[in-house]
Formats: C-alpha cells, structure tokens, sequence
C-alpha cells in the first residue's frame, strides 16, 4: 500500500478509537463491580478491542 500523505490509514484510526474505548470499558466494569480486573485481562480486552476496531474499518 502507498500511503502518499501524513495522515493516518482509517485502519490506524479506529484502532485507537479502539483503544480507548478498550480502557473506558474497563474502567466501567471496575467502578461498578467494585474489583480491579487482573492487569493480563485489562489487556488482553484492550488487544481484542484494537483488533476489531481495525478488523471491521476498511481502508
């Protein structure tokens, strides 16, 4: 793929979306269940929701 400008593939985009959208579930899970996820759960939601943020967007 050529990528002829600075910007960021939509791919790269909703895989942030992704990201952060990944730790704002995780915080609400926490805060409303009152327990602390363990750190290899809170990422492994994290990678899942990166992958299919950036698996569902096209370029």
């Amino acid at each position: 793929m050529d990528q002829h400008s600075a910007a960021p593939t939509n791919k790269v985009v909703a895989a942030t979306i992704g990201a952060a959208l990944a730790t704002i579930v995780i915080y609400g899970v926490e805060q409303a269940a009152g327990v602390d996820l363990p750190t290899a759960v809170e990422g492994a939601i994290t990678v899942l929701g990166v992958f299919g943020a950036g698996y569902v967007v096209r370029d």
